[in-house]
């Protein structure tokens, strides 16, 4: 039987966020967060701006962000498109000056999604507005029968906008020395909306 972790950002001061997103990203993010293909939406080459709110500037491998997206680095991105079915869409990332801190990132767009959430044994607060979706999350528990066996990157069906990484993935993003990250193993608190 295998791990799976929540993937998230980890909470490094010296890391950037980035906020706010530009307009036209802004308008589409939500087709990002349940993993819809964003196509021709998708602006050639978006401009990310680091949070001024957040004085960190170092551009990880994960790059934190208020908004639900996982902005990964060039060197992440070879390690998660074979994983998974989906689209990595070019961004640049500027720094608070407004000068360029990163040209070659992604926003990693998966577009597998797993109904595979063991709802008797995790923590959450199912949404009012949509009936199935959670909208709180404190506790994960998968139900590792539901899971296809070759699935070592996939979203939440309950909870699109969180990624799932297999143990073994994890392991491979730790050997390649992918900074930025942090794992949420399944039944350990956590805090998701």
């Amino acid at each position: 039987m295998h791990d799976y972790f929540i993937l998230t950002t980890s909470d490094a001061p010296e890391t950037c966020t980035i906020g706010p997103l530009p307009d036209q990203l802004a308008r589409q993010k939500w087709r990002i967060t349940k993993g819809q293909p964003m196509g021709e939406h998708h602006p050639a080459r978006a401009r990310l701006d680091m949070d001024k709110r957040y004085p960190g500037h170092v551009v990880p491998d994960l790059v934190t962000n208020t908004f639900h997206l996982y902005i990964i680095s060039h060197r992440l991105k070879p390690l998660l498109e074979g994983e998974a079915e989906g689209e990595y869409l070019p961004v640049s990332i500027y720094n608070h000056k407004g000068r360029v801190a990163a040209e070659d990132c992604y926003i990693a767009n998966v577009f597998k999604a797993v109904d595979c959430v063991d709802r008797s044994r995790s923590e959450f607060t199912e949404s009012a507005m949509k009936p199935g979706q959670l909208s709180i999350l404190k506790r994960l528990q998968l139900d590792p029968e539901r899971i296809p066996p070759d699935a070592r990157l996939f979203r939440l069906k309950d909870m699109p906008a969180l990624l799932i990484v297999r143990g073994d993935l994890r392991a491979r993003l730790e050997e390649a020395g992918i900074t930025g990250t942090h794992y949420v193993g399944m039944g350990e608190p956590c805090l998701f909306v």
